[in-house]
């Protein structure tokens, strides 16, 4: 790995350069069994609360960068020490969950062709690399949203329809297939004993074999993209609510909180919007989303968890970010850094990287590199360590 070394306004600039929105728009259905066609401890994203970032200043005062000296935590003690393997990056959420893992075994998405995609097992200790699904072909193939809860394996795929997702329950043992609902399914998760989603623009909780449905919270609007951003941390939902305003195709809603349960819903009061988008985050302090205000218009903003502290990043224009064991990591859609201390950043990888969205399982960084001068080429699945090391392309 590099050691890249930046001037303060170089580093802000680089930190508030991190996120990328996209509000495009991702039935209630009894529960089915079906064979799977042949091919082969709860884990959670809340955040930790040891994790600190930095922004730029708060709203209410000068548009002067802030000083990362100030404000990054020094992270030299921690630069050499390896997480818990099964532990998982706080927004894999909100950055496609296409890769998730336990103790023993790592799971993630590889596409086998444009219209053909695997979900891939690997034995930790071995190495060991087996399909443990495959989607028929179909145009625009998606599986995203990997959940392993002890021998189970939750993900959901797109129908023929684009906005139409299966959600899918995968048995490790005898891999045996359930599909709980077909419907218009985005923001899949699974928090401690229960699955949540966003469906119709419902937000809503089951047990973890999809029964015992429960609406969390119900839009009031229906012409809006189905997806409802949301995180979880200090055990609560935080989320938007959809639909109240609409800005450059962009639609925004208010600040809310709730129990896991949907109990003790409130809205935080803070003087900005905020966009039902995938940049919806928490590293266990700060929120940070893509709001609307009056005064500073459309960005990326961050506040505390209690709606304090409210400040606009610089740049409107936002890529992505992830957190893990107090490490910080960002992405554009060309470069991942890891954020050191006060001295700046250390490049991770440099290449074509989709979307710009990073997940991370344990020490390692996965994410997808395509050939962005080919539309015909097939998005390939890589990991890198956050630690140093190669850089491997999961092909099967």
């Amino acid at each position: 790995m590099k050691q890249f070394t930046y001037t303060k306004w170089i580093v802000a600039a680089l930190a508030i350069s991190l996120f990328c929105c996209s509000c495009a728009k991702d039935k209630d259905g009894d529960a089915t069994t079906r064979s799977k066609k042949p091919t082969a401890e709860i884990t959670s994203d809340e955040p930790s609360s040891d994790t600190q970032t930095w922004f730029s200043t708060p709203s209410d005062q000068s548009d002067d960068l802030a000083d990362p000296d100030n404000q990054v935590e020094n992270l030299s003690n921690k630069e050499n020490q390896g997480c818990d393997s099964g532990a998982l990056g706080t927004a894999n959420m909100s950055n496609g969950g296409f890769a998730t893992g336990d103790d023993q075994n790592l799971y993630y998405v590889t596409y086998i062709s444009k219209e053909r995609i695997s979900i891939v097992k690997e034995d930790r200790s071995s190495g060991t690399k087996t399909p443990v699904y495959t989607t028929a072909p179909k145009d625009e193939t998606i599986v995203d949203s990997l959940n392993v809860v002890g021998d189970t394996l939750y993900f959901r795929e797109n129908q023929s329809e684009k906005e139409s997702f299966i959600l899918v329950k995968l048995n490790l043992k005898d891999d045996s297939i359930e599909v709980l609902n077909d419907a218009e399914i985005a923001s899949f998760t699974v928090y401690k004993d229960h699955l949540y989603y966003a469906e119709n623009n419902d937000l809503v909780r089951t047990d973890l074999d999809g029964k015992n449905k429960t609406v969390l919270y119900s839009s009031e609007h229906s012409v809006v993209p189905s997806k409802i951003a949301y995180c979880f941390t200090d055990n609560k939902i935080f989320f938007a609510t959809t639909g109240e305003s609409e800005k450059d195709g962009f639609f925004f809603g208010k600040l809310c909180s709730m129990d896991p349960d949907g109990n003790n819903r409130k809205e935080i009061p803070i003087d900005a919007d905020v966009c039902n988008s995938e940049v919806f985050m928490s590293d266990g302090e700060m929120l940070y989303f893509y709001g609307n205000s009056e005064k500073d218009g459309m960005g990326i903003y961050s506040c505390r968890l209690d709606g304090s502290e409210l400040t606009k990043g610089d740049i409107s224009t936002p890529r992505s970010m992830n957190f893990i064991a107090g490490r910080y990591v960002m992405a554009t859609d060309a470069e991942i850094f890891l954020k050191k201390d006060s001295t700046g950043y250390e490049l991770i990888e440099s290449g074509n990287i989709r979307w710009a969205k990073i997940v991370i399982v344990g020490n390692d960084l996965y994410y997808y590199n395509y050939d962005a001068k080919d539309e015909n080429s097939v998005p390939v699945m890589t990991r890198t360590s956050i630690l140093g090391g190669k850089t491997e392309k999961l092909e099967l």
